[in-house]
């Protein structure tokens, strides 16, 4: 009807009815192009047609094909019906396109097409394909409901994609595409969800998304920041062991605040938990979030991805700003606990702490054996055996180390003390009173460890 026609102005068709089958092929349209409140009660081709500015508003199209168009203008489908199958075939929106409100109620499909940002806010659709086609710019699906099984195989999003409160209501395959930043929050997923082979990048979100069924996420690679936060719908497994960490980000950040965590497996030594401002304040949140992970690790045999969580829980319980510990009793607990075991993770490194600080308290009681016995803290026995020492040398070292073992074992690991035998007035006169710390300090110690090992008996 209009094969290969040039039009040089502004072109006006809107109003209009096409009641037979309509033809736009090599079309040339170089100034603005209005088909507005148009019907297209049969078939219409545009088929390499160039566009400039174009306005298909509230259009009604009965099997419409757009193949190797180009758009070099803004382009609007706002709320135009596509009563039967729709083809975009390698077409190019170099401007922004909006399809706000459309309503694709047979097939659609987008193959092969480069958009420059477009919106799809409120669309309905009931069976759509989106296969290798590039998304250079805001890519918007709020709000979109998806009736039939949708594809977005081998897709590329190369800047942010929306599909927040969105609504699959059969299976979507995601295979192969590649996402930037990509926004699913609060998106009900009724049927299977695919995620094989993406690459993410940035940012993802699902933050109070339900997932109903399966999802799957094999051989992708997983963004900088991904965000399950409030996902507490979900009905098997989130399984995330088979997804493979960004080497240019490191750890995966992830947010698991207010979610069902026992639904999600993974391995905590490829990720790093991430709270926002607004958790942070919420100290029993977060430690659930530890503990209902830590229980994922321990269920699985993470022991790394354990070990690796135990430590940062303890940061977190003894340093956090609302911390359930005093400032000063945080901190100490935070010190000893860091240093003399690693939180727990490592018992050997307390084995051999306690080891080496006993013999350290050994050799320093050795060299002042006279004086400890003496002037500091009395333990009679030992004072008689070593007043019938009378002479130097390697043997009398020898015996020396032997006395100061015992007195030290007796201090160090000993409940409590005799205040009696404690020469307290005496080591009060001018710097004696180090004496004093010195030997609060070899109890205190004791009674430290002790206490760690009791915990470790009792607790695991």
């Amino acid at each position: 009807m209009f094969d290969t026609v040039r039009f040089n102005s502004r072109t006006e068709f809107r109003y209009s009815i096409f009641k037979s089958v309509a033809n736009f092929n090599w079309c040339e349209f170089s100034s603005r192009a209005e088909f507005s409140n148009s019907q297209f009660l049969s078939k219409v081709n545009f088929r390499r047609v160039n566009f400039k500015e174009t306005f298909f508003y509230d259009v009604e199209f009965n099997d419409v094909a757009f193949r190797g168009v180009r758009f070099d203008g803004y382009t609007n489908f706002i709320h135009s019906d596509f009563n039967a199958e729709a083809r975009f075939g390698g077409c190019t929106f170099s401007y922004p396109v909006i399809f706000i409100e459309n309503k694709f109620k047979s097939k659609v499909k987008f193959e092969e097409v480069n958009f420059n940002g477009v919106d799809f806010k409120d669309v309905e659709f009931n069976d759509v394909v989106f296969e290798y086609v590039t998304f250079d710019n805001l890519t918007v699906f709020d709000s979109s409901i998806f009736n039939a099984e949708t594809s977005f195989n081998k897709c590329t999003f190369s800047s942010q994609a929306d599909f927040s409160r969105s609504q699959f209501l059969s299976k979507v395959n995601f295979r192969r595409v590649i996402f930037k930043q990509v926004n699913f929050a609060n998106v009900n997923f009724i049927d299977d969800v695919v995620f094989d082979g993406v690459l993410f990048d940035s940012l993802t979100s699902f933050y109070n998304s339900k997932f109903q069924s399966k999802v799957s996420f094999q051989g992708c690679m997983l963004p900088e920041l991904i965000d399950f936060s409030n996902v507490t719908e979900i009905n098997e497994q989130i399984d995330l062991t088979k997804a493979s960490v960004n080497s240019d980000y490191g750890l995966c950040k992830i947010n698991l605040y207010g979610s069902a965590v026992e639904k999600f497996k993974l391995d905590y030594a490829n990720f790093q938990l991430w709270f926002h401002i607004d958790s942070k304040s919420n100290y029993k949140g977060r430690k659930d979030v530890y503990e209902k992970l830590l229980k994922v690790q321990l269920d699985n045999g993470y022991s790394a991805g354990y070990n690796k969580l135990v430590a940062e829980y303890g940061v977190i319980k003894y340093l956090a700003e609302d911390r359930e510990y005093d400032l000063l009793v945080g901190q100490t607990l935070n010190f000893l606990n860091k240093y003399l075991w690693n939180y727990g993770t490592k018992k050997e490194l307390a084995v051999i702490n306690l080891i080496n600080l006993f013999l350290i308290l050994t050799f320093i009681n050795t060299l002042f054996l006279p004086t400890m016995i003496n002037s500091v803290y009395t333990i009679e026995k030992i004072k008689i055996g070593v007043s019938e020492i009378s002479w130097w040398g390697i043997p009398t070292l020898i015996k020396y180390f032997a006395y100061a073992l015992v007195y030290t074992g007796l201090i160090f690991f000993g409940l409590k003390f005799t205040l009696d035998n404690l020469h307290i007035k005496e080591n009060l006169k001018s710097w004696k009173w180090l004496r004093l710390v010195y030997f609060f300090f070899m109890y205190i110690s004791g009674l430290i460890y002790l206490a760690f090992i009791a915990n470790f008996i009792f607790k695991g």
